[in-house]
Parts: structure tokens; sequence; C-alpha cells
């Protein structure tokens, strides 16, 4: 927590940096003493923070390791990414609205003529970086499209970057007056030019990723378990690490994340899938044989990384998967995980959803300190605290792990942490690209 903490402080400090700047060594560039000037400098502050953090939202969509780090796992760095989105777009909003309203001592008619879209090259691009953005991020939050469509949009939005940056550059400003403040804002330019076209237009070539084929396929009522077999060198993976998927098939070209649930110490990658939407429903007509490029792994939802000695787990539906792959790296090789007790929480709602609740019974018995427990909700209700605890004797030394819906996650973190468990001892599979 605290790491990600002084991430965020370092990034809203960066994006501030040459206001503080402008504040500390040029004395008129911004005034607050009359409206007009405060006005001025206000939408100055967002227009310089807003680019600045429109250029980082690029470098977070990387997934490069060094970043990912900032954030301790690929899902929260996701997350960051769509809150400093936002927060980049609603400073870009404000910007000419309180440039504009510096005119406002003056008559409503002089404010409005400053807010015609056209009126020089410079303003034009801003104005359309600006109405470009707007219709992309609408998209984004209220479209229901299908996901490749999804990340076509969003994908646009380095072209607003581009029109943004072009009407940095050619407007008078104190960025074209000031040295520092124009070597400043063009590195920012940079990295947001070159972390667009990294991932987006030239990731084939830098990015790496796995040759695989499909071996086996296998139909689990409404999910679907592939088994791929590495035609090189197999992926090394932690349990619980999820990887971007690209099958080479007509409408499923397109990279997906998804869970590994097969045991790390299996050359073979096990992808169990639920049939949600348009790209997993044409997994029934997936057939053995086809190429698939896999890249990552990515993640930290794993007890790898704890150092605890006794966990919890706790599923909800296809939220199995990588408890899956955590349970059967143990299976085996039971040498290599040094614990005391697992419980695993499988929540379903009636029990023919369950599918690898067989698998999963097998593995504990031959390893009496793990212990799996099946919630049907649609006997019992919702999964909860109570319940979890009552099983559990020991809780407060446990390290818990929850990955399935997010009401259900986030439901059962607040209610462990009222009944004492330490909010830091729980995690959360967060990730979600939409």
């Amino acid at each position: 927590m605290q790491k990600k903490i002084i991430s965020y402080a370092v990034i809203f400090a960066l994006a501030f940096l040459p206001s503080i700047y402008l504040l500390m060594f040029s004395e008129n560039a911004l005034v607050f003493y009359n409206f007009s000037g405060a006005m001025r400098s206000i939408g100055k502050i967002f227009g310089l923070a807003g680019i600045v953090l429109f250029s980082i939202t690029f470098l977070l969509n990387t997934r490069i390791k060094l970043v990912e780090e900032m954030f301790f796992r690929l899902d929260k760095t996701l997350n960051a990414h769509h809150i400093f989105g936002t927060t980049a777009f609603v400073f870009l909003l404000f910007h000419p609205l309180f440039l504009s309203a510096q005119f406002l001592a003056f008559s409503i008619k002089s404010t409005l003529i400053f807010l015609i879209p056209f009126s020089n090259p410079a303003v034009t691009f801003g104005s359309l970086a600006l109405l470009s953005m707007t219709i992309i991020l609408i998209i984004t939050f209220f479209a229901k499209w299908k996901y490749q469509n999804w990340k076509f949009s969003h994908q646009l939005l380095g072209v607003s970057f581009i029109l943004a940056s072009i009407h940095v550059l050619l407007i008078p400003s104190d960025v074209s007056n000031d040295l520092f403040l124009k070597i400043y804002i063009i590195l920012f330019l940079a990295i947001g030019l070159i972390s667009y076209s990294y991932r987006t237009v030239f990731w084939r070539a830098f990015v790496k990723r796995h040759d695989y084929l499909v071996k086996k396929i296998r139909r689990l009522g409404e999910i679907t378990e592939i088994t791929l077999e590495p035609s090189g060198k197999p992926l090394s993976f932690k349990p619980g690490q999820f990887v971007f998927v690209s099958f080479n098939k007509r409408k499923m070209k397109e990279t997906h994340p998804f869970t590994i649930s097969s045991s790390s110490s299996d050359k073979t990658l096990i992808l169990s899938i639920k049939n949600l939407g348009d790209y997993t429903y044409e997994l029934k007509n997936m057939r053995e044989g086809i190429k698939v490029k896999i890249e990552g792994p990515y993640g930290k939802f794993s007890f790898m990384n704890s150092s605890s000695k006794r966990y919890i787990f706790i599923a909800g539906g296809i939220g199995i998967t990588p408890f899956l792959s955590m349970l059967r790296s143990i299976g085996d090789s039971p040498e290599s995980f040094d614990f005391e007790e697992i419980a695993l929480f499988y929540s379903v709602k009636k029990k023919e959803e369950a599918v690898f609740l067989d698998e999963l019974n097998k593995i504990s018995q031959k390893n009496k300190k793990i212990k799996v427990f099946l919630y049907e909700s649609a006997k019992k209700g919702h999964l909860n605290s109570e319940y979890i605890l009552e099983n559990n004797k020991d809780f407060k030394k446990a390290e818990i792990f929850i990955c399935g819906p997010a009401s259900m996650m986030n439901s059962l973190k607040e209610q462990l942490i009222n009944d004492g468990v330490n909010k830091h001892k729980i995690n959360l599979e967060e990730f979600s690209l939409l």
C-alpha cells in the first residue's frame, strides 16, 4: 500500500511540477490577485498537469515490468492507468473553460469568442484533441461494445494525444517562452508518443511472445479447458499468474488475458475459460493444432509472493483458476512448497458448476494440509465471512486470497476487515481491462 501511495504521489508531483516551477521562478506567469488572472492561471495549471498525465497514461499501458513494479502488479497498474487517464481528461476539459472564464470580467461575448474552436491552427488542434478525446471516452465508458471494438476505440486516444501535442507546441505560451518548461513538456510528449507507438504500432517487433500449439480441448459445462504445448522453450511462471493470449484463428487473433490454471512444473499451459462473451463463444470452434501466441506472464496474485504459512483461498465461479494453478503445483511438487495449511472455499451457485471439485478433493486427500470447502449459494445465500471464519480458527494468522466477481470480492473484504482481519493480509485479483 505504501509503495502504491508513493507511486501516485510521484506521478501527481510530476504533473504539477511545471506549475510549481512557474510559481517559484516566473513572477507573472501565475497570478491570483484578481479574477481574470486567477482564472487564467488555473487554466494554465490544468493544461500543464493534464498533458503530463495524458502522457503518463500511455506509459502505464505498456505492460513493461519496471512500470508494473511501481504499483506492485499489472492489475493495479492498469487501475492507475484508468484513474490518471480520467483525471487527465477532466484537467484538459477544464483547461479551456478556465482560460475563457478570464474574460467574464469584460463580457460574455468575449468569453464565447475565446471558445471558438477553429480560430487559428493551434486552437484548432487543441479543439480537435479535446473533441476526439471526449467522444472516445464516452464510447469507452458507456457503449457496450465487443472487447476488440472497445480496444480499437481506446487506441484512437493516441490520435487525440498527437493532436494535443501539436497544440502544445504551436500555441504561444509559457512552454514556448521558457527553456526548462519546453524541455520538460517535450520530454513527456516524447514519453507518451513512444509508449503509444510501442504498445500499439510496433509491439509485435518488441514484445516477447512464446509460441504454443493447441494440444487438447476439454469441455466442462460452460468452461472450455485448453491445453497448450510449447513449440520452443516453455513459459516460466508462478502459479496464479495470467497471460495475454492470441489464437491464430479468425475472430480470435485479438489478444485477451487469461489466468493460467496448470501446474507451474508442467511444460504445457492450461487455460480454463468460461463462455462469457463473443470471444469466448468462439471457443466452441476451437480445434487441436491451432497456433497460439503467449505474452507474459503477468500478475502477483500468488501465495508464492507471501511469507505466511497459512492461507485461505476464496474462489467465486471461474475465479477458481488461479487456485487451480496453485493447488495443481502443490499436487505435482509438494516438497517445493512450505506451508502449514491451505483452506480453499469454492463458491458456486450449485454443485454441478463446481467442475473442478473432484480434482481438488483428490489433491486434498493426498495432502492433508489442504482443505476444500464447497459452498452452494443457491442453498445458503452469498458466501460470507462468518462461514469462512467458522472453518478457520486461526484466520488472523492466515494470508487471504480472493478471486471472483468484483461485488463478491469487495463484500467479503469489507466483512473480513469488520471481523478483525488485517486488511493488508487480504489479496484481491482485481484484473479487468474494461
